[in-house]
């Protein structure tokens, strides 16, 4: 009793094992019925070797294609980028040209409110001599 206990045990394995291999001859003897002589097997591999190529031409065609477009949209970046180069040229000119001008008009609103300045200290001191003579 106590032998077939343990060989309970191990049968579910041995059972599994045994599929297993059966199934696996039985995909064998699949392969060999499908190529089951030479030119049969010359024929499948002239279609392997067909459709590999035109798998590798879709490939090919598809990174011609994306390599152009690539070339492309380069292309495309590098016009813009050109042009934006000379658009901030064309700006930086025009500050500078302002900020000599901004230079030139802050020296001549300097020298203007100087002289307001002036002109304002002279009328206030009138101012303040005229206002002494008008009390006494």
């Amino acid at each position: 009793m106590h032998f077939f206990k343990n060989n309970l045990l191990i049968l579910p394995l041995l059972v599994s094992l045994i599929v297993s291999a059966f199934v696996s001859s039985q995909e064998e003897v699949e392969e060999t019925v499908q190529a089951s002589t030479i030119t049969e097997l010359l024929q499948l591999v002239k279609e392997g070797k067909t459709k590999e190529q035109s798998i590798n031409n879709q490939r090919e065609q598809d990174f011609l294609a994306n390599k152009n477009k690539q070339a492309s949209i380069l292309a495309a970046e590098k016009r813009e980028l050109a042009r934006q180069e000379k658009i901030a040229d064309t700006l930086e000119a025009e500050y500078k040209k302002n900020e000599e001008i901004l230079r030139v008009k802050e020296e001549a609103y300097q020298k203007e409110l100087g002289s307001l300045v002036e002109l304002f200290g002279h009328l206030q001191s009138s101012a303040s001599e005229a206002a002494v003579q008008l009390s006494d």
